[in-house]
């Protein structure tokens, strides 16, 4: 592992992300991550900027998150710093990341500092019911994507203890998914609280906000409507962020993704 690690530190609405600049291999990303973290503990997760990939005969900017699930944030950051480090900048750009198997296109308003970015529909939804410890029992809509998968509930209480029995349930009876979230919602007061846990880094995190968690819930609650677009707006604990779906033939056909974001100056891990 390189002794001197360049990165910058991004603020999507809260979810603040590592995005490492140094090459790291990816049997390195544990150990990295942890060391990262350690160092900058307001951070929630880490991004590592790899070499670009061709896609339609172009070399597109390539970001691999540490468990090589989706985070939708941090793809949002991660498309936003290549647009404005290119030269000239961007408004426009199109980025691979992982945990979704096709490009994605985003776009970058330096001058508002907010950036977009287009999402991968998820998968598909069922509805879980999982027992609880006091005889009842908690329902809600798991929404499959790709790289992750988000349990959406309406006014459950967030709490560690529950997630972690929600994720247990999840990984014993379900699927061994590479990352999982349990999206909070309080109706009443029009809030989301969002967990997340990434398997292959084992880190479990409340976050300040959830990109994927937040396409999740409007999926949820967009599936089965007419309506040929529709806006949410999910406040959470650290930032807001929207969501544009577009609905066809029944179906959601297309997922944007909408939010304000910072980016520090570079700095320097060194060992």
């Amino acid at each position: 592992m390189a002794d001197r690690i360049e990165y910058v530190l991004a603020d999507p609405e809260g979810n603040k992300t590592i995005l490492v600049l140094t090459p790291v291999e990816r049997d390195m990303y544990r150990e990295v991550t942890g060391r990262l973290l350690d160092e900058c503990p307001e951070a929630e997760q880490l991004g590592f900027v790899k070499d670009p990939v061709e896609y339609e005969g172009k070399m597109i900017p390539h970001m691999e998150m540490s468990g090589l699930e989706f985070c939708g944030n941090a793809s949002r950051a991660f498309a936003y710093y290549e647009a404005l480090v290119h030269e000239p900048p961007l408004h426009e750009i199109t980025v691979k990341v992982s945990g979704s198997d096709k490009p994605l296109k985003a776009w970058a308003d330096a001058k508002e500092c907010r950036s977009k970015i287009e999402m991968p529909v998820p998968l598909g939804m069922k509805q879980l019911v999982v027992p609880d410890v006091n005889g009842g029992e908690i329902r809600g809509n798991l929404v499959e994507m790709e790289g992750i998968a988000h349990l959406v509930l309406i006014d459950v209480e967030p709490d560690e203890k529950t997630f972690h029995m929600l994720k247990d349930h999840v990984y014993e009876n379900v699927e061994d998914y590479p990352a999982f979230g349990v999206m909070f919602i309080d109706v009443a007061s029009d809030k989301m609280t969002p967990v997340v846990y990434v398997r292959d880094v084992d880190t479990v995190y409340f976050e300040g906000s959830c990109a994927s968690g937040t396409v999740a819930c409007a999926y949820s609650m967009t599936a089965t409507c007419c309506v040929p677009v529709r806006t949410h707006v999910f406040r959470q604990p650290a930032g807001t962020l929207e969501v544009e779906v577009h609905v066809a033939g029944g179906q959601v056909s297309r997922m944007i993704l909408d939010g304000g974001i910072s980016i520090s100056e570079k700095m320097i891990s060194e060992k």
